[in-house]
């Protein structure tokens, strides 16, 4: 399904997030998670939410104080955000999390403690 309406092309980068929000909007009061953040909006998805356009929200974001702004585009429960005030870079940085540059195949898997981990093909028995 296309999305409802064209969003503006994007000007911030936006950083992956996997925070659980909570919502207010025209009467309504949801839950959402919340895929990307940058500066200037959000990504988030909720199951109650039923998006329009131009729907102004408030958006409760963890160990933040809550945010306000405007439905870009909307996919089934999906939509996009515009903030009316910018985030500060610092706190997007916090609340987002830069994705790894190596593949996840490349990666090295390590304990808590920092330690290579052994490669599973020295651990089984076949």
């Amino acid at each position: 399904m296309a999305p409802q309406a064209t969003a503006p092309a994007r000007t911030d980068p936006r950083l992956a997030t996997d925070l659980e929000a909570t919502w207010s909007a025209a009467g309504e009061r949801g839950s959402a998670l919340v895929y990307n953040i940058s500066v200037g909006g959000c990504m988030m998805e909720s199951q109650g939410g039923r998006w329009a356009s131009g729907v102004t929200v408030r958006l409760a974001l963890p160990q933040h104080e809550p945010v306000e702004g405007t439905i870009v585009w909307h996919d089934g429960r999906c939509a996009g955000l515009r903030f009316f005030r910018p985030l500060a870079s610092e706190v997007v940085a916090r609340l987002g999390f830069a994705e790894p540059s190596e593949s996840f195949e490349q990666l090295v898997p390590r304990d808590r403690f920092g330690r290579t981990l052994p490669g599973l093909s020295r651990l089984l028995p076949f």
